[in-house]
C-alpha cells in the first residue's frame, strides 16, 4: 500500500499530505474496527440478556396463571361450602319449625319461647 501511494504521489507537498491523510484514515479505520468489535460484544450481551429476561417473564406468567387457576378452584370450593352451610342452616330451621308445630299440636299451647331458633354466624350470611 505504501509503495503504491508513493508512485501515485509525485509531488513533495501532495505526497506528504496524502501520506498523512492515509495514516489518519488507517488510524480511524482501526478505531472503527475496535468500536465495531465492542459494539458487537455489547449487542451480543444485550441480546443474551433479552433472551434470559424473556424466559424469566414467560416463567413468571406461567406461574401467575397456575396461581390464578388455583385461586379460582379455591373460590369455587368456598362457594360450594357456603351453599352447603346455607342448606344445612335451612334444614335446621325447617326442623325447628317442624318441632314447634308438633309440640304445639300435641300440647295446644304457644311454645315460641320454649324452642329458640339458633341464629347463624355473621360470616355465614353474605
Amino acid at each position: 500500500d505504501y509503495e503504491q501511494v508513493k508512485k501515485l504521489c509525485k509531488g513533495g507537498v501532495n505526497r506528504a499530505h496524502t501520506m498523512g491523510f492515509l495514516v489518519k484514515c488507517e488510524v480511524d479505520r482501526d478505531k472503527c474496527e475496535r468500536d465495531l468489535e465492542e459494539t458487537t460484544k455489547l449487542h451480543d450481551y444485550w441480546k443474551g440478556l433479552l433472551v434470559v429476561k424473556e424466559k424469566e417473564r414467560r416463567a413468571a406468567a406461567k406461574e401467575l396463571d397456575l396461581r390464578n387457576a388455583a385461586l379460582a378452584k379455591m373460590a369455587a370450593r368456598a362457594d360450594e361450602l357456603d351453599l352447603l352451610r346455607r342448606q344445612k342452616l335451612a334444614a335446621v330451621d325447617d326442623a325447628v319449625v317442624a318441632a314447634r308445630t308438633l309440640m304445639q299440636n300435641a300440647s295446644g299451647e304457644d311454645i315460641t319461647d320454649v324452642v329458640e331458633i339458633k341464629k347463624p354466624s355473621p360470616w355465614m350470611i353474605p
